[in-house]
């Protein structure tokens, strides 16, 4: 049987997630990054916390998109019942 969780854990995980978090993005704003499409024109990717706000976007994306492929790909629930 499956033991329920302890919610002082939880809120320590939680805890130690966004002190990583914080930590990364405080990292983030002091590395210097180079620019890859400068030839172009493009330097919006020295933006400070572009690549965390890129990687962001891309999974919210990512869960929509997956969203509405399981509501349009969904059955009902007596779909293989017989008839």
């Amino acid at each position: 049987m499956p033991r329920p969780h302890n919610p002082l854990v939880t809120q320590r995980l939680a805890r130690a997630c966004l002190a990583i978090l914080a930590l990364l993005l405080l990292l983030d704003l002091l590395t210097a990054h180079k620019p890859h499409f400068e030839r172009h024109g493009l330097t919006f990717d020295t933006w400070p916390l572009f690549y965390p706000l890129l990687g962001f976007a891309s999974t919210f994306v990512l869960v929509l998109v997956a969203k509405s492929l399981g509501l349009l790909l969904s059955r009902p629930e007596n779909y293989h019942a017989a008839d």
